[in-house]
């Protein structure tokens, strides 16, 4: 359908004003506050934007965990070099290298938020790009450094992830106390659990003990006697959601943007992507796709679709 000169207008008006976001999970129910009016929904590669007629408070931002999109930051961010036979562009935290001998989508080869990843595997782009721009430093991923932090009084060492009581996986972090170089370990999501609040799981008093005791600790699967969390213990209705998850994962995230799956069993699974790994873990009694991305989340989705993008985005973002 068609608009009128005046509805063109306006349309381009509010487009101009209009409040742009980008949508970390998709587009779909859900996704937005109800109250909002959307003027323009965009598709931009797996990233979903949309203008809407409102400004979003910090709270609806967190809750529905969406980004504001800034054109004009998003220009100056742009940085591109070419050797003449690959492209190197630099765009929002992420690196992409292109094919200048081929056309269309087919050309993009390689992307990454990591320039130590250029530089392995096209060094040619890595020094043009360098002599051109300097050093980027590459955006954080992970951010344990940022429990390392004198001010904390502890320092991070490791962590990994272990079967929490509700059957999804969490984080379960080991620090040096700087003041006594005791080891600490924490159990539970690191954004949320802190070294500082004195609530550990256990304390080793060297650094021998510390590993032993990291690298057997299993979390609540260490008190699964009975195989409470074994997939041969789970009724019907639970083993055909598994069934289906399966199939999910092995035939529409594997292979999407290079990634690749590994199935752990009991709902969960590995998933590499250019060296990043993710650990996701789906809640097997849950209605619809619910499931946690190395610790974070839980994710809900009524469709499969959503899932290659939340584990692109919190492993790059």
């Amino acid at each position: 359908m068609g608009y009128s000169a005046y509805e063109a207008e306006m349309l381009s008006k509010q487009l101009d004003e209009g409040y742009q976001y980008e949508l970390r999970h998709g587009w779909g129910p859900g996704t937005l506050p109800k109250n909002v009016e959307v003027i323009e929904h965009t598709v931009d590669g797996y990233k979903d934007y949309v203008t809407l007629d409102r400004q979003l408070t910090p709270e609806e931002l967190k809750e529905y965990d969406i980004r504001e999109r800034s054109n004009t930051a998003m220009d100056d961010d742009f940085k591109s070099v070419s050797n003449g036979e690959f492209t190197l562009e630099y765009e929002n935290h992420i690196y992409y290298v292109y094919d200048d001998f081929i056309e269309g989508d087919d050309s993009l080869l390689f992307y990454t938020s990591r320039l130590e990843a250029i530089k392995e595997t096209y060094p040619s782009l890595y020094k043009a790009f360098v002599k051109k721009y300097g050093v980027i430093e590459d955006y954080d991923n992970n951010d344990d450094e940022d429990e390392d932090d004198d001010e904390t009084g502890y320092e991070f060492i490791q962590r990994k992830q272990v079967l929490d009581s509700d059957g999804f996986y969490t984080d379960y972090t080991m620090y040096q106390d700087r003041a006594t170089g005791e080891y600490v370990f924490v159990f539970g999501d690191r954004d949320l659990y802190k070294p500082e609040d004195g609530d550990f799981d256990y304390v080793a008093d060297n650094e021998d003990e510390a590993w032993e005791w990291f690298n057997s600790y299993n979390g609540f699967e260490d008190d699964d006697e009975e195989g409470i969390y074994s997939s041969t213990q789970l009724d019907a209705a639970a083993q055909d959601k598994l069934e289906d998850i399966e199939f999910i994962m092995n035939n529409y995230v594997n292979g999407t943007y290079g990634m690749t799956v590994e199935s752990q069993g009991n709902g969960k699974f590995l998933v590499d992507y250019a060296g990043l790994q993710a650990d996701v873990q789906f809640n097997l009694t849950a209605d619809g796709l619910v499931y946690t991305i190395n610790g974070k989340g839980p994710f809900e989705h009524s469709s499969y679709e959503y899932i290659a993008p939340d584990i692109y985005d919190v492993l790059m973002f």
